[in-house]
This record gives C-alpha cells, sequence and structure tokens, in this order.
C-alpha cells in the first residue's frame, strides 16, 4: 500500500480502514494492521494500549517495532509518561479525534530532560511520537501512540491531518474490539459466536432492517429500550436518536472512508431511565466482515446500561468521561441557557464554551445541543440537575 499523498484519495485509504475495521472483529490481525500503518505513514513504532484505570489493570496492548526487551524498559517509564501528559494542560479534555504531538503539546524543557527520552526514545533514534486517544472513561482508556524516527523528522502538518481522517476510524475499532473484549468471531460460526457476547449485537442492511440479533440484543429488542423494532426496522425509544442511528447504518453501508465520526459511542436512552451505548460497525467491506454474514451492511453493538436513573450531574459526567468544565457547560444548557448565556453566567469566552460543548458532543455521542438536552434530562430528573458551583 502507497502513501496517500492527499487525504482525499478514497482507495488507498478505503484499504486501510477496511482492514482497521477486519481487526474489530479478528483481534489476531492488529498486527499486521498496524505494521501497515507504520509502513504507510512512515513511523518506526507503535504502542496499542487498552486499559482500566479503576483497577489498575491493563486489558490489551499491542507493539510493532519494538523489540520485547524494549517494550519492558518502557513499561518502567509510566510514571515518567504520565509526568509529561502533565505538562499538556488539555489532556484530559481534547476531543478524541484530535492527536497528540509530543513535539508540539508536551513542554519542550521537560521532554528534554525526561528518562522516557533520554532512557527509550533516544536509544532507539526516535525523536516524534503521534498518539490518538480512542477512549477516555472512569473505567477505560485506550491510546495508540506513533513513533517517529530521525531518519523521517518530527511529526509534520501532513501527518496530523492524515491521522485525523484516521483517527475516528480507528477509535470505532478498539472500541468495538474491547466490547467484545478482544475476541475473534469467526467466518461460519458468526452467529453463535454473537450470542456467547454479554452486548447486544443487531445485524442490519442499509435501511435498518433486522437480519439477526444475538440474544443480548433480543433480550433488549423485547423489553422497553434502549433497542426497539418496528416492522422489522431497528430504532431507538427516542426519534432523533433513531434517526442518527439509521443514518449511521447508512453511511456504513456506503463509503466506510467517509463514515468518520458517525455512530461511535452513541447514548441510548431507554424509557425506564437507562442509557447504553451503541457502535456502528461496517460489514459490507474489507477481506474478513463480508463474508460474517452476507445480507448484512452493518452491526450495531450495544452496551449494558452505563447510567441509571437517578443519578445526578456528577454521576453523568463521570460516566462519560466529562471534566468539571465541561461537566458546568452541559448543565447550563440543560437548564435552558444559551451559549452566550452560559458564557456570561460562567465569565469565559464564548469560544471557550464552543470549545466545551464540541467535547462534550464527543464524549456522549450526541452532535446537537437538543440531542444532548434529551439525553441528560432522560435520566436526570430536573429538580435535582443543579450543579453546585
Amino acid at each position: 500500500m502507497t502513501l496517500p499523498a492527499r487525504t482525499n484519495e478514497v482507495e488507498p485509504w478505503s484499504e486501510l480502514i477496511g482492514a482497521l475495521y477486519d481487526c474489530a472483529v479478528d483481534p489476531e490481525n492488529w498486527d499486521s494492521v498496524l505494521a501497515t500503518i507504520c509502513e504507510v505513514f512512515r513511523y518506526e513504532t507503535c504502542v496499542l494500549y487498552v486499559a482500566d484505570p479503576g483497577l489498575g489493570r491493563q486489558r490489551f496492548m499491542r507493539t510493532v517495532g519494538i523489540t520485547p526487551e524494549w517494550a519492558a524498559r518502557l513499561a518502567a517509564h509510566d510514571g515518567h509518561l504520565e509526568d509529561l501528559h502533565g505538562t499538556i494542560a488539555d489532556f484530559h479534555s481534547r476531543s478524541l479525534d484530535e492527536p497528540f504531538v509530543c513535539l508540539r503539546d508536551i513542554d519542550r524543557q521537560a521532554w528534554e530532560k525526561s528518562p522516557l527520552r533520554l532512557g527509550w526514545a533516544q536509544p532507539l533514534g526516535l525523536v516524534d511520537f503521534i498518539d490518538i486517544v480512542a477512549m477516555r472513561q472512569s473505567d477505560r482508556f485506550a491510546s495508540c501512540a506513533f513513533g517517529r524516527h530521525q531518519k523521517h523528522g518530527p511529526v509534520n502538518d501532513d501527518d496530523i491531518a492524515r491521522m485525523r481522517l484516521l483517527a475516528p476510524h480507528l477509535r470505532r475499532a478498539i472500541s468495538i474490539a474491547d466490547l467484545i473484549d478482544m475476541k475473534s468471531l469467526r467466518i461460519g460460526a458468526f452467529c453463535d459466536a454473537l450470542d456467547g457476547l454479554s452486548v447486544g449485537v443487531v445485524l442490519v442492511d442499509q435501511h435498518a432492517e433486522i437480519v439477526h440479533a444475538n440474544r443480548a440484543a433480543s433480550e433488549m429488542l423485547s423489553r422497553t429500550g434502549p433497542l426497539a423494532a418496528v416492522s422489522g426496522r431497528l430504532r431507538t425509544v427516542d426519534a432523533e436518536q433513531t434517526s442518527r442511528l439509521r443514518g449511521a447504518i447508512a453511511s456504513a453501508a456506503g463509503s466506510e472512508t467517509e463514515l468518520g465520526g458517525e455512530g461511535i459511542s452513541m447514548a441510548l436512552p431507554g424509557c425506564n431511565g437507562t442509557i447504553a451505548t451503541a457502535h456502528v460497525l461496517p460489514l459490507a467491506n474489507g477481506h474478513l466482515r463480508p463474508h460474517l454474514e452476507p445480507n448484512a451492511s452493518a452491526a450495531v453493538f450495544v452496551a449494558s446500561s452505563k447510567l441509571q436513573s437517578g443519578s445526578d450531574m456528577a454521576g453523568f459526567a463521570e460516566s462519560f468521561g466529562l471534566s468539571a468544565a465541561e461537566c458546568r457547560v452541559a448543565e447550563r444548557l440543560m437548564r435552558g441557557l444559551t451559549i452566550d448565556e452560559s458564557a456570561a453566567e460562567l465569565r469565559i469566552a464564548r469560544t471557550t464554551i464552543k470549545t466545551h460543548l464540541a467535547r462534550i458532543f464527543s464524549k456522549t455521542g450526541t452532535s446537537r445541543q437538543s440531542e444532548l438536552v434529551s439525553l441528560i434530562r432522560s435520566v436526570i430528573p430536573p429538580v435535582r440537575s443543579q450543579l453546585g458551583q
């Protein structure tokens, strides 16, 4: 595969994104796909990991271009990496699809003196890194970092533009793979494998007509939310979210390259005051996915409820990984304040409010203020939604 000279070159991107999505249903593909990304985009190394911060436990890790000896040495620098992250003002709030670049974001003096640079990166000839944070929740943190060798020079603007395009697809593949505990869903026993999953999975065609639902999804369909079926078509209990979900399914059935951030971490409210999270995975393309279920264009993965009725804004913020500043903005929008009114009350710039709002949309899977307000109100009684100053 050749390096796409421009971000609008469809064929190289399509092949690469298709390979990424195959990883979601067969984690054994991660090594070769990450190696391909390194080769195509001129990176020397890659480290992909998923962890549970609450339990202090690593769930999944893959490395490319790093020997076992140097991988072991990297683990000894976890604390130094955290120190460097602490020099990035928006490390915990930046949009998930916006890359971090070492030489642009980390305090230069801190990087120059860091044991991570002196004892690990420098001996390997690595001069810069670009990192995508794929998940940032109370119980999940996922990162995919690529290292640039000195022979290719630091990460440049074109590298960042390409990584921005790749980021949502990488995030979708990692999120779905994590949902199914990095299990392989093999050809020939696909539906049986789906029934063994604890998360709901609904296979649909391009019009959201249900082709198959696994046991967990069938249970969701048989009760009130978060999924429902009307005349065989998948929907949610909320009309606006149904429109967004079906739009993501239609996009997934078309061009995977143009799917972008649609259908990732979509919050689906239920009538009983619970919320589930949905991810839409295209099935029509790639080397593996079209053979799993030929009649299906997409698979909708739905995680169990993550927030219970009666929670307050603090619980809502924790569940979706909102920062304190983002939580304050969300609370004011929920009260009916406009962006300008929220800015005036919080005594911050309108542009800052819009920046916070963009990150809130990314974390909650919403795209408009009305959707966000509907989501909050579906689980938080208005009388309990006031957040202390």
